[in-house]
This record gives C-alpha cells, structure tokens and sequence, in this order.
C-alpha cells in the first residue's frame, strides 16, 4: 500500500515531515533525506541514517571525501547564473553511506577530534 504525505514549503524553505512520515521512514532529528529529480520532477527520496566512520577504512573514507568535494564542485557549478551549469550535463549522487561520512567529518573538525 502506498501512502501519501503533502508537504509545504514555508519561510527560510523549510520543510516540516508529518510524524507518521518520520515513523514510517526511522528518522530521527539529525538525519537527512536525499531527493533525486530528473526534468523537474522527484523521482525518488531516501532516507539517509547515521553510520560511525570507525567501520571504514582510511583509504575509503578518503575517497568519500574526494566525492564529497567532487560534488560540492559539481554544485557551485550548478548555482544559478553560472556559466559552468549550463555546460554540465549530469551531477554525482551521494551515497547514504558518503553523506554520513562526510557528516562525520565535519562532526571531527569542529570537535577538534
């Protein structure tokens, strides 16, 4: 059975899930949604959860990071009015797993870990 949910964008484009989207999705404060659209249209949302770097390796994480920075390139690329965005043709995808671990890395610089 689907179910569906009619969200609204409010000031500063916030976005406020119905608890019952919250339960049926396991998140909780602090995770993230990925929105994948394809010609002005949402073709899929995934949750992302938290997972502990302590699992990767250091080579992997490394090349998380290199995603990471790589689709942060791909972003400014992408803002509005740059000359670059009408050039690009795709834009890499995060995985759950490279968002945690870009989150995580973030966590360790502010921390000073």
């Amino acid at each position: 059975m689907h179910d569906f949910f009619r969200l609204k964008v409010v000031s500063k484009r916030q976005v406020t899930l119905p608890q019952l989207l919250l339960e049926k999705l396991h998140l909780e404060e602090g995770d993230e949604l990925e929105v994948e659209v394809a010609d002005g249209t949402i073709v899929a949302v995934r949750p992302l959860k938290l997972v502990p770097t302590d699992f990767f390796s250091d080579r992997l994480l490394q090349k998380l990071e290199e995603r990471s920075r790589s689709m942060e390139a791909g972003r400014k690329a992408h803002a509005p009015g740059s000359v670059a965005s009408s050039e690009r043709r795709s834009k890499p995808v995060a995985t759950p797993v490279q968002a945690e671990a870009r989150r995580e890395e973030n966590v360790r610089s502010t921390s000073g870990a």
